[in-house]
């Protein structure tokens, strides 16, 4: 008769007598047949490293299944009849995943295991201590791939199978621990208490809860006083730039949270009540950008450009840029404005030609008189 078993990998639940006794008598007789084999030998003996590989690839003594996912005919047969609901009761069949969870736990194969466990909780048996141990077992499983919020809610369902549970409880806290759920951690560790009796290592835990709760309590306190005080300094920010009738983007003005408003490095900021800016030189003959970090709106174009230049830049090799020679820029619906270094940033800014993009104002240097200064007036 053909080979039983399943050819496909989809377990076989159909068998008939006549079936189950066909593979029996073929399981019986391979591995007599392979014993046997194994005692031929002995007058020729095998290296033992070949005589291992030999009987680790016999489907009785296999510890991995093949890489390729098909199974030996004999293993496949053997599979089918494990996982039989005609031939297993449901508690047989929950108890066969809890073994493979079991056996996936201890090679730390934890998403198997959690698998297999899940397997064994689907069947729904009634026996409450089965249940609780899988739930048990699953929970440990979601501990060691962090799965901290599933692992607390399946200590609470062994729990529930089982009220008495230790190991349950006791992962529990470990997980109240992880999710910082302080008050339930250290309830949990007083029911283990009246379960186990008072211990050293209970006392730690409960201290240890106690102290993560008061530090907690004490990080959010100090969130959202820092919360506040930032709302607090953004306002009045805010207000600073609109008393000063400075034109920006709406986005801008509303997102306090902007990169270039708000705390951040580089940003604008009120330093004595006064607005102190990131501002961009643009250098168009060469192509370059250079940002004076802190202009105080008080400053005056000439203060600040002698300052960058009181030192020749590496890139200015005719020493061209000097403060008596430069032109100071910046444009507005492509016209051009110059703008007199004697002048405030603050002065620049609040005039209705100019127009903050970005929260960064902006402005285009040209030496006096040069074919690039020539070139931006009359493209403008």
């Amino acid at each position: 008769m053909a080979d039983p078993s399943s050819s496909t990998g989809v377990p076989k639940t159909d068998w008939t007598d006549e079936e189950r006794r066909q593979l029996e008598i073929k399981l019986d007789k391979d591995l007599d047949d392979f014993i046997a084999g194994l005692k031929k030998r002995d007058a020729d003996p095998v290296p033992i490293d070949q005589l291992e590989k030999e009987i680790s690839n016999h489907p009785f003594f296999m510890k991995e299944l093949p890489k390729d996912g098909t199974l030996p005919p004999l293993l496949q047969g053997l599979q089918d009849i494990k996982y039989s609901e005609a031939e297993n009761t449901v508690e047989d069949l929950a108890s066969a995943h809890k073994e493979d969870g079991n056996q996936a736990f201890k090679v730390a194969n934890y998403r198997l295991a959690v698998m297999s466990y899940t397997e064994g909780i689907n069947k729904k048996c009634s026996n409450k201590q089965l249940n609780a141990s899988l739930y048990n077992n699953r929970a440990a499983a979601h501990f060691r791939l962090k799965n901290y919020r599933s692992c607390y809610k399946d200590c609470k369902r062994a729990l529930e199978f089982d009220p008495t549970y230790a190991k349950a409880l006791s992962r529990l806290i470990d997980a109240c621990m992880e999710l910082e759920l302080f008050d339930e951690c250290v309830s949990n560790v007083k029911k283990l208490e009246e379960l186990k009796g008072p211990s050293a290592q209970s006392k730690e835990t409960i201290q240890k809860a106690q102290k993560l709760k008061v530090e907690k309590a004490r990080d959010e306190r100090r969130k959202i006083f820092k919360e506040r005080k930032k709302d607090s300094s953004a306002t009045a920010l805010l207000d600073a730039i609109r008393e000063r009738g400075i034109i920006m983007d709406k986005s801008d003005l509303e997102s306090v949270e902007s990169p270039l408003l708000g705390e951040h490095v580089g940003g604008v900021h009120l330093e004595d009540g006064k607005l102190v800016w990131p501002v961009v030189l643009l250098y168009p003959e060469y192509k370059l950008t250079e940002v004076i970090q802190n202009f105080n709106e008080d400053s005056t174009f000439e203060e600040q450009i002698a300052e960058v230049f009181a030192e020749s830049p590496e890139w200015d090799v005719e020493k061209k840029y000097r403060l008596e020679t430069v032109r100071v820029y910046y444009e507005e619906d492509d016209k051009p404005h110059k703008v007199p270094l004697k002048s405030t940033l603050k002065s620049i800014l609040s005039k209705k030609t100019y127009k903050l993009e970005a929260a960064t104002p902006a402005f285009i240097i040209f030496v006096a008189g040069s074919e690039a200064e020539k070139r931006f007036l009359s493209k403008n």
